[in-house]
C-alpha cells in the first residue's frame, strides 16, 4: 500500500509539485451578489 506522496511520485516523477488555484470573490454587502471573480495561483497574496 503506498501513501498518497508516494503514489503522486511514482504516477509524475519526482518533479511533480502541487499547484493551488485561489478564488477572489468581491461580494456586495447590501445585495449580498457577487461582483467580480478572480482566480489566481498560489504567488498571488490575499491582502491585495
Amino acid at each position: 500500500m503506498l501513501g498518497e506522496g508516494e503514489w503522486k511520485t511514482k504516477q509524475h516523477g519526482a518533479e511533480y509539485c502541487r499547484q493551488w488555484r485561489k478564488v477572489h470573490l468581491g461580494i456586495d454587502a447590501e445585495t449580498l451578489q457577487i461582483r467580480a471573480i478572480e482566480v489566481t495561483d498560489n504567488r498571488q497574496g490575499d491582502a491585495q
